[in-house]
């Protein structure tokens, strides 16, 4: 775990990559969302972080590079359920594109969500492709001043079938939230729908 809190979460100076895939290999949709909580137990560890949020959506279309938004300093950990739902996911390091760049950390965010993102473009990797019988917790800095932004491609959209991702923000301030909630998110089968 303390590879994980290195690599996502310690950016002095750049260095760590700011994320991190963790393989949870065949576990069914309940295991992954405890996993989740153990994933942010075991961070907590290090620093004390809270669920600012935790929910479920079937993921169909594309996005641009983004932050989500949230506080200042956070943590997006986004669980993937097996799907036959092919797509793609890249990271772009926007912090360390903004610093080489000499460039306002928050005008080259925007500008990138608005779909500029030549910018960052050199600092953008792309995850490995999924196993479709697999689930898959990622781990993302989405800090403005010290995370990467994230992008999803469908490559085979398709509203027969689901692409479920279970979306959880840490956060080290501000309030928790509610046990219920929480356990609405561990326990529930709905999702909120096509996005």
């Amino acid at each position: 775990m303390d590879d994980i809190y290195t690599q996502v979460w310690d950016r002095t100076g750049l260095k760590n990559p700011g994320y991190c895939l963790l393989d949870e290999g065949v576990v069914d949709s309940w295991q992954l969302r405890r996993r989740m909580v153990e994933v942010k137990q075991q961070l907590s560890a290090r620093t004390p972080f809270v669920f600012r949020s935790a929910t479920r959506f079937n993921q169909q279309r594309t996005t641009k590079f983004h932050l989500d938004g949230g506080p200042p300093q956070n943590i997006l950990m986004l669980g993937y359920e097996p799907s036959q739902v092919k797509s793609r996911l890249f990271l772009a390091d926007h912090a360390r594109a903004a610093r080489d760049l000499s460039r306002d950390i928050s005008e080259l965010v925007s500008a990138t969500m608005f779909g500029n993102d030549a910018l960052v473009q050199p600092y953008a990797v792309e995850l490995p492709a999924f196993d479709e019988r697999h689930s898959y917790i990622l781990l993302i800095n989405n800090s403005l001043e010290t995370g990467v932004l994230h992008k999803a491609e469908m490559v085979t959209p398709d509203d027969s079938k689901q692409r479920v991702v279970n979306s959880a923000m840490l956060a080290t301030e501000g309030e928790e939230i509610s046990d219920e909630r929480l356990q609405d998110f561990l326990t529930t089968v709905a999702t909120r729908g096509a996005y």
